[in-house]
């Protein structure tokens, strides 16, 4: 018999196994409590030491590729697994409760994706660490902080994991978190900061320092814009609690693609957001501006790149006319 991990539903096997699982009070963020289970990391995928994963509740869109998430259901990988399910299996109960809140070095994805998980603490068990991923970076850390502080929430130990399969007695891993869930996770954290949303400042980000993705002749696009109003600003500059006052403040925000202008979530309900982007590039920031109630308009730029993965990461170029045409509009 070839040894594999099983993909099914988790709603199917929480009420087979009669998992215990936990919600804020507004039923947003959902998490399940797992008395023994392997992450895979840095995915931060469960699998249960029956070999069952559930690609509908912990895939992150844009992030969980899925090529990424079918190499878990390869049989090498299960058959790798396997030993360590055993040991795992054979382990004493924990006696400690740990809280998976995962994380990613992007971003689009720590504001979105993980860190809303921790709406989920406030209305659960009190856990002894969080889990996270090796290397976390100072921004990331501080966003940390001032989500948990804004919350009133005691700030667990951090225990972090290496990338590869990491097994976890104890643990209570949230379910994916949709955008308008992080949404509200983030309005309820400029709240109780303090930082009142107030659409006066009109906005262009700029990359900053990148080795990729580059809008070519940036600094005339940004002498353009300041001509109209706009402040150019380069978001991964500033301190994190100064990016959401910035953006909390935003009528407009003109950027090219990228990880800053995860911020939109931030601004207030009605301002708008518009994004330059390759002619043909998918992108996460319209469903973001859906879910912020934001108005979102791309400006469509050209690329260099014979490829769609080359074109994925090319730097940007404006046409003759675009600055001036959007500048019309807006």
């Amino acid at each position: 018999m070839t040894l594999a991990v099983r993909d099914v539903p988790l709603a199917a096997y929480r009420q087979a196994a009669g998992l215990p699982g936990i919600a804020d009070p507004e039923g947003r963020v959902v998490a399940v409590r797992f008395e023994k289970v392997l992450v895979s990391t840095p995915l931060f995928f469960p699998v249960t030491l029956d070999l069952h994963a559930f690609r509908d509740a912990y895939q992150v869109p844009g992030l969980y590729l899925e090529e990424a998430y079918d190499a878990i259901f390869d049989p090498a990988f299960a058959a790798g697994l396997a030993p360590r399910r055993d040991v795992l299996a054979a382990a004493a109960p924990g006696d400690a409760e740990l809280f998976v809140l995962g994380g990613s070095s992007n971003h689009f994805h720590w504001l979105l994706d993980f860190l809303p998980r921790l709406a989920a603490i406030r209305h659960g068990p009190a856990p002894d660490a969080l889990i996270v991923p090796a290397g976390l970076d100072p921004r990331q850390q501080e966003a940390l902080a001032v989500a948990s502080a804004a919350l009133a929430m005691p700030m667990p130990p951090q225990r972090a994991v290496p990338d590869g399969v990491v097994g976890l007695r104890r643990a209570t891993m949230p379910v994916a978190v949709s955008r308008p869930v992080a949404i509200a996770f983030w309005r309820r954290v400029l709240e109780a900061s303090g930082i009142v949303q107030r659409p006066r400042r009109r906005l262009f980000v700029r990359r900053g320092s990148v080795a990729r993705r580059r809008l070519l002749d940036e600094a005339e696009v940004a002498g353009r814009f300041a001509e109209a109003g706009f402040e150019p600003v380069d978001p991964g500059a500033l301190d994190f609690a100064a990016q959401m006052r910035l953006f909390a403040e935003a009528a407009v925000v003109v950027g090219a693609h990228g990880a800053a202008l995860a911020n939109a979530a931030f601004m207030p309900a009605g301002a708008t957001l518009v994004e330059i982007a390759a002619q043909d590039a998918a992108s996460p920031f319209g469903a973001l501006a859906a879910a912020a109630g934001l108005r979102y308009g791309a400006l469509r730029a050209e690329v260099a790149g014979a490829t769609a993965a080359d074109r994925l990461h090319a730097d940007l170029r404006l046409p003759p006319g675009a600055v001036a045409a959007l500048l019309a509009q807006l």
